[in-house]
């Protein structure tokens, strides 16, 4: 009987022993550190080259390859990187050591970018996206420029003559000898896009019948900006011209009284910003071409003065060149002929006004 418990037992402790063989899970591992912040500057480099390297058998625990975990194999607690992991025992007895599952600790949360996604999970650990997209950014839908509004006005006679789309659109008359501001607003139409950065933006004149941009046209350069701002999606920017008009326009050739012109407003003109559209960039307007300005100058200059008044003449880059206490309006008039060609800005007390010289 005695035999036979003892053949029972041996039985019993061999089921038992290749038990928990059968639950090893067999791992190669590669020693990092005893110290956790060392163990950490591992999620943003290189493994080192050198280093211990383990053939280890977990029992009853399969290790997550790529992650950094506390291990106690020998005497204490260590950091290790996981290079391989297997559900069965592929060591047999020719494992390094035999480790228990409940000495195995926390593993590091490792993300080298600071995004949230665990860099294991993270399709591109080295730059910032959301979970939903598995760690990479999110592709940005391409902007779209195009004219919001365009407001004329004539700065000499302090009048706006044209307002898109909220005011007066009929065809303006640009006046010889007079200023005018072109307040240009463009516009980024396209919800969730990109930044559209550096917006361009060109103003040209067309005198031939054939329109810009048809290489055939004749167009000429009046005001050119190559960086109006960045504009984010569903934003917009305003840039305003000032623009003198005489006998040209810019670099125009010489103007034809009682003709009609056109205005090409054409945003980002090199195509530097890649669009979603890239064919409503320009925008036009026409317009007529006076060369007369009685009427301009006359208004200003009929003002009638009791008392003597001071006259101020400027250059167009501020510079005085004139002061003088006069008593009427004929004076004015008489001063202002004198001058030789040029542009120039008059202040006379209770008037700012521009005049040019030709």
């Amino acid at each position: 009987m005695k035999i036979k418990k003892y053949i029972l037992l041996i039985s019993l402790l061999m089921i038992s022993l290749c038990s928990i063989a059968q639950n090893e899970k067999s791992h190669r591992l590669k020693f990092l550190s005893d110290n956790l912040q060392v163990a950490q500057t591992y999620c943003s480099q290189q493994l080192p080259n050198t280093g211990s390297r383990f053939k280890i058998n977990i029992i009853g625990k399969k290790l997550q390859v790529g992650k950094i975990y506390l291990i106690k194999i020998f005497d204490k607690p260590e950091y290790f990187y996981v290079l391989f992991a297997s559900d069965d025992n592929l060591y047999g007895d020719d494992e390094d050591e035999v480790v228990n599952g409940s000495d195995i600790g926390a593993y590091i949360f490792c993300d080298r970018d600071g995004d949230g996604v665990e860099d294991s999970q993270d399709n591109c650990p080295d730059e910032v996206g959301p979970v939903s997209n598995n760690g990479c950014p999110v592709q940005l839908k391409k902007p779209n420029l195009k004219l919001k509004s365009l407001k004329v006005t004539n700065t000499t006679t302090n009048k706006v003559i044209f307002n898109f789309p909220n005011g007066n659109t009929n065809t303006p008359t640009l006046k010889n000898t007079n200023w005018y501001d072109f307040s240009i607003e463009v516009e980024n139409n396209v919800p969730g896009s990109s930044q559209a950065n550096p917006v361009s933006l060109d103003m040209l004149i067309n005198t031939s019948s054939t329109l810009y941009p048809d290489p055939r046209a004749s167009v000429f350069n009046v005001s050119t900006d190559s960086n109006i701002g960045s504009i984010s999606a569903g934003g917009s920017i305003t840039k305003t011209f000032s623009v003198f008009v005489s006998n040209t326009i810019g670099s125009s050739p010489s103007l034809s009284n009682g003709n009609g012109y056109t205005l090409s407003i054409d945003i980002d003109q090199k195509g530097r910003i890649n669009e979603s559209n890239e064919n409503d960039n320009i925008s036009q307007l026409q317009f007529i071409y006076s060369s007369s300005s009685k009427s301009n100058i006359k208004s200003t200059l009929n003002q009638s003065s009791q008392k003597p008044y001071e006259v101020s003449v400027f250059t167009i880059s501020g510079t005085q060149i004139i002061k003088e206490i006069i008593t009427n309006k004929n004076e004015e008039r008489k001063l202002l002929i004198n001058l030789p060609s040029g542009f120039y800005i008059i202040k006379n007390g209770t008037d700012t006004y521009k005049v040019a010289k030709e």
